[in-house]
């Protein structure tokens, strides 16, 4: 793999620094191609998001143009009249309103993703294991009308935490084998496969099954001391 070097170990990522090997002029660390494909993916999520907003300007102009339409037509028209253009131009708008907002929906959505998915990283979360992560989080942030990400409990319920504190203690304490320096056996190395029929050990996904059971332990016990 390529070597990175800096000059100080300041100069390293936090995240990456355990990883760094030091020298006689300074400190190098392995580059993971994982980085590449990451930015890769990023990049082209940013450009959907672009397109989705030029889309959704068209859609607009073309509903002006049917306002615009619908006045001309209003002029020198029976009431009877009017109705029925008003109703055919409410079905006309129907499809264009319905495109506006799945656009923004997704538009909104990407953006979010992107912001949610580089503070994990910058967080901690392990490069291979941020997809699945991204996806155990599925329904735990959202954007408010000011456009300010909103986090959510395991509950669906809206905290005060940032992203940054979700990702610094929350969900490290919640999901730890998502995070960098967290072994998949425990011992600091990745754990290899194991089990009967020569299937492999999915140490995330045990790993996410003890911290439910172990959330449903604690919510029973509270149940009971009530």
């Amino acid at each position: 793999m390529p070597l990175k070097t800096f000059k100080t170990r300041e100069e390293i990522p936090e995240a990456q620094r355990s990883k760094a090997i030091e020298l006689k002029d300074g400190f190098v660390i392995e580059e993971q191609p994982e980085i590449d494909n990451l930015k890769s993916a990023l990049e082209t999520e940013r450009t959907r998001a672009s397109d989705a907003e030029k889309t959704l300007k068209d859609i607009k102009k073309e509903l002006d143009d049917l306002k615009r339409q619908q006045t001309a037509g209003d002029k020198g028209v029976t009431a009877a009249e009017l109705e029925r253009l008003r109703n055919e131009d409410k079905e006309a708008r129907r499809p264009l309103e319905d495109r506006i907002a799945a656009l923004e929906k997704e538009n909104r959505t990407l953006k979010l993703d992107d912001r949610v998915r580089q503070i994990g990283l910058d967080k901690g979360l392990m490069k291979t294991r941020v997809a699945k992560a991204m996806k155990d989080l599925e329904g735990r942030f959202e954007l408010d009308k000011d456009g300010n990400i909103v986090v959510k409990d395991s509950e669906g319920k809206a905290t005060k935490l940032t992203v940054e504190e979700f990702f610094e203690k929350t969900y490290r304490e919640e999901a730890p084998f998502f995070y960098e320096g967290v072994s998949s056996s425990g011992s600091g190395a990745e754990g290899s496969g194991s089990g009967s029929g020569g299937k492999g050990y999915d140490a995330a996904a045990a790993g996410h099954a003890a911290a439910a059971a172990q959330k449903k332990a604690s919510q029973a016990n509270d149940l009971a001391l009530r």
